[in-house]
């Protein structure tokens, strides 16, 4: 008779084997529990290593089916949760460092700005309650909640307003006046593409629900997203510290408004696929009331729609005017001589 491909363990071998696997996440639980009354850093250090630890357990409990499984359906969802909400926090900080790099200052940013500090409160305040939560089910579970703890030094960041000298002269060449116009041209297929995403006013809760995910979804946005993230691969490969980019300040001002539109993207894009995951996959509604009392549902929603989405498309417009007058400055006009056919000439229309 030939041997299962899956061996059904108890809950209580389970458990003997997942000890092994959740120091680094109970070391972080450990660290926010004894911070919770005092403030800390918040580093993208910090934020890295909630989603890197997280993704590492979540991929182990799904290897065992524990989603599938009463008793660990609910930690399993903790760590999910964590890992979205650290990776979402981490994009946040990565555009706040890099923002005045790109020269897009203007008084439109000023609200942007002012939204994005709250998101960053947000997400902090969704962490905290999400590990508080994971240490609080891990002691159910029969799991030493008690850990080592981390320290602030393993999460400083080292200043990033610092560079190396720019100290490579490459010759400039016709060659990279071509490539901007190929980006330039890309940059205005992508507007065209999905206008579908342009966030023209503030929706309400109600209308974001009814816009999700029929008309915004993770699939649709996930698409979005990788345009977007080959046009600034391409922009990297071909005009990213050319000498076409450093005679023309703007080219890095478009380069900007393509990399802040990239990670709000991928903010709404996560935050979809949370929201999608706990209002349809999840077949427990006890468990997906228990991660709304820790992570309200509205909030995310106004995040997706009002903050990521309007944001990601006002800044794509604003880089969408550089394209257009590199298309004006770069492109090539050419000019070609042909014939007259014998005997029939031109009519007007076609020869135009």
């Amino acid at each position: 008779m030939p041997k299962p491909l899956k061996e059904i363990i108890s809950e209580k071998e389970f458990l003997d084997i997942f000890r092994k696997q959740t120091s680094e996440i109970l070391k972080i639980c450990s660290y926010l529990n004894k911070k919770s009354k005092q403030d800390f850093l918040y580093t993208k250090r910090f934020y890295g290593t909630i989603t890197t630890q997280a993704r590492i357990l979540e991929d182990f409990l799904d290897d065992y089916g524990a989603k599938n499984n009463r008793t660990w359906i609910f930690f399993r969802e903790l760590i999910a949760s964590a890992r979205y909400m650290g990776f979402s926090a981490y994009m946040i900080h990565h555009i706040r460092s890099r923002y005045t790099l790109y020269d897009l200052t203007d008084s439109e940013n000023q609200l942007f700005q002012e939204q994005t500090v709250l998101t960053q409160n947000f997400l902090n305040s969704a962490i905290k309650n999400v590990f508080a939560s994971i240490r609080s089910e891990a002691l159910a579970l029969g799991l030493e909640a008690d850990h080592e703890t981390l320290k602030e030094d393993d999460f400083l960041d080292i200043a990033s307003n610092k560079m190396l000298p720019h100290n490579l002269d490459d010759g400039f060449s016709l060659k990279e006046e071509e490539n901007v116009v190929k980006i330039a041209t890309e940059y205005l297929n992508i507007m065209n593409d999905h206008e579908d995403f342009k966030i023209e006013h503030p929706y309400s809760i109600d209308e974001i629900e009814s816009l999700i995910p029929e008309y915004i979804s993770e699939e649709k946005l996930r698409r979005f997203q990788l345009r977007i993230h080959n046009l600034q691969s391409l922009y990297d490969t071909y005009i990213k510290d050319t000498k076409i980019e450093t005679d023309n300040s703007t080219l890095n001002s478009m380069r900007g408004c393509i990399s802040v539109a990239l990670h709000l993207a991928e903010i709404a894009t996560t935050l979809t696929h949370f929201y999608e995951r706990h209002e349809s996959e999840l077949r427990h509604e006890v468990v997906r009331d228990k991660i709304e009392s820790l992570i309200d549902k509205q909030t995310i929603l106004n995040l997706i729609v009002n903050y990521s989405l309007f944001h990601c498309y006002s800044h794509l417009e604003k880089g969408n005017a550089f394209a257009k007058d590199f298309l004006k400055s770069y492109v090539v006009i050419g000019s070609v001589s042909i014939p007259i056919p014998i005997y029939m000439g031109f009519h007007v229309r076609p020869a135009t």
